[in-house]
């Protein structure tokens, strides 16, 4: 309930009573909530080196 309620205002006062691992729980789950699931997931699953790009080289006559 506290990582749902944080961001309305609702919080239940319990955070300072968790432990530190459900400390730990609560920031990451808030900040997966905060970048969003499919966003997340998106950048872990593209770890796939770019290709890499070759420009085109023109002379250009002027005049």
């Amino acid at each position: 309930m506290e990582e749902l309620s944080s961001s309305v205002g609702l919080s239940t006062g319990i955070t300072p009573s968790l432990s530190t691992a459900s400390k730990y729980i609560l920031v990451i789950l808030m900040f997966i909530g905060r970048i969003g699931i499919s966003a997340l997931g998106l950048t872990i699953a593209s770890r796939v080196s770019p290709e890499k790009i070759e420009r085109p080289e023109e002379s250009i006559t002027i005049g």
